[in-house]
């Protein structure tokens, strides 16, 4: 990283070290709030105070506008209070380039968003999935020019958008399966911009039951990187890596497809050597099943390699397909359109139904 990371576990009003899991100190609120649920909104008041910006990240849509509310409901109280914390919030918000977001987002096809606009009057806004186009596109780039100072959203932000703050702070979710260290690691390296901040912070804030879950997160490491073309068994991956190549004209001999599989991380990792059987091996396969065409060491692609690359299919379920289409010229029914919608259904969803956390999805939902 270029720019340093301390990282902080919050447990109740305690800050922790995140390596070495000693008490640094106890919040102290700057201002009183009625509710303030993991004193969110006194950090992020703090950083607005000091000039900084803050990424806050919820579990759910409902949860991020309700977060993104509270925090600038309380925005609008102290603004409009005669203190010097009144004084100093009312200095870091620009009015005039709010307004000018404010309109940017009334002239959206879908007009301007209440809940949106809300937050948005008073530097804060949230970010997820339901949010247009458009809506994001002004969101993120006020929130790049630091004319909204508070983006509350939800994970696929860390990964998805290049939006840095200088603070993060990670609501610890109530049902956090997903809630891996990867989508961890992914949210605290969104704290420190570069170019605008000398350090990046991130808060893991937890309650007294999440505790174990919040040190687990901390201290984890990241599991190794591997290939998904794993060697051993022919894999579905390295057939369609192979298939791809040869069906969109990027290799059209057997000395390419060596030279493009050396090129792979699979081959750095474990060693050209080791790739030899299971390369031959998966050009055999795409020849039996007449996805490619091999006229001494020329490789040609079929219809069906061109058909399988064009739908995004892998070889094993475009046989799949291959076999239930000529079944359905046998016998189509038409009676209702189930057999249309059967044949149309991607594979992939059906495989994925066994594997679905479905609290999660319902949380996703809401």
């Amino acid at each position: 990283r270029p720019i340093p990371l301390t990282e902080y576990l919050k447990v109740n009003s305690g800050v922790y070290d995140a390596s070495t899991l000693k008490l640094i100190y106890n919040i102290q609120p700057i201002v009183k709030f009625k509710s303030d649920t993991g004193d969110v909104i006194n950090l992020c008041l703090e950083s607005l105070l000091a000039g900084h910006s803050v990424l806050v990240f919820c579990p759910t849509r409902s949860w991020c506008e309700t977060c993104a509310q509270q925090i600038a409901a309380e925005f609008r109280r102290i603004g409009y209070e005669k203190t010097d914390v009144g004084l100093q919030v009312r200095e870091q918000l620009d009015g005039n380039a709010i307004s000018d977001v404010l309109e940017q987002l009334k002239r959206c096809p879908a007009g301007l968003d209440q809940a949106l606009g809300r937050s948005v009057a008073f530097g804060v806004a949230f970010h997820h999935a339901g949010l247009t186009m458009d809506e994001r596109d002004i969101v993120e780039g006020a929130f790049r020019t630091s004319v909204l100072r508070v983006l509350v959203a939800t994970s696929t932000l860390s990964s998805g958008v290049n939006l840095p703050a200088r603070r993060v702070l990670i609501r610890c979710p109530p049902r956090s399966r997903d809630a891996d260290v990867l989508t961890y690691r992914q949210m605290v390296g969104r704290a420190g911009r570069m170019g605008k901040d000398t350090e990046g912070e991130s808060f893991l804030i937890c309650n007294g039951s999440e505790r174990g879950l919040g040190e687990q997160l901390v201290r984890a490491q990241l599991p190794p990187v591997e290939s998904s073309l794993v060697v051993g068994d022919l894999s579905s991956s390295l057939k369609r890596a192979v298939l791809e190549v040869i069906a969109s004209g990027v290799v059209s001999t057997t000395e390419d497809v060596e030279v493009y599989t050396g090129c792979t991380f699979l081959a750095s990792s474990t060693g050209r050597e080791e790739l030899g059987d299971p390369l031959a091996a998966c050009v055999e396969y795409l020849q039996v099943n007449e996805f490619v065409r091999v006229t001494g060491h020329a490789l040609g692609a079929t219809p069906l390699a061109e058909a399988c690359l064009s739908a995004s299919l892998p070889p094993d379920q475009g046989l799949k397909l291959l076999k239930e289409l000529h079944r359905a010229r046998q016998c189509f029914v038409l009676e209702s359109e189930l057999h249309v919608i059967y044949q149309v259904t991607p594979y992939s969803v059906s495989e994925q139904w066994g594997q679905l956390d479905w609290l999660r999805v319902l949380s996703l939902w809401e």
